[in-house]
């Protein structure tokens, strides 16, 4: 009996380490997981488009242009000259500006180091 007892004892301590080692094993898993995947949060950016008399200006094509990749983004404005762009990449910059009737405004940078996940940027395109 004393055999069979030491016997299941040490089945008993096993099964709790194994428990352990996988609870301990799953805790890591989701940490990791979490941390791993984690994204940076993404941005918005929007603004209006205007002339030196701050009239806006309809059908200004802005465009957002990542440094990262090169691929570049363009929104034409409505009658009242906003622009709006959705889930920029948080973890890169950007070179903004706006073009019209051959005229561009000067460019603008959204930094990866500017923490609003909401950034307005106004334009200004002059016809001197």
């Amino acid at each position: 009996m004393d055999e069979e007892s030491d016997v299941m004892a040490i089945k008993r301590r096993t099964l709790r380490c194994i428990s352990t080692i996988l609870i301990s094993a799953s805790c890591w898993s989701v940490v990791y997981q979490s941390n791993a995947f984690a994204q940076p949060p993404s941005r918005d950016v929007n603004g209006i488009v205007t002339d030196q008399h701050r009239v806006p200006l309809k059908g200004a094509v802005v465009q957002v242009r990542n440094v990262d990749t090169n691929g570049v983004l363009s929104y034409i404005t409505g009658l009242d000259g906003r622009y709006s762009f959705k889930r920029l990449e948080g973890d890169t910059d950007y070179r903004m500006w706006a073009k019209v009737h051959g005229r561009q405004s000067r460019t603008r940078t959204l930094s990866m180091f500017d923490s609003s996940t909401t950034k307005k940027i106004n334009f200004t395109i002059s016809f001197r």
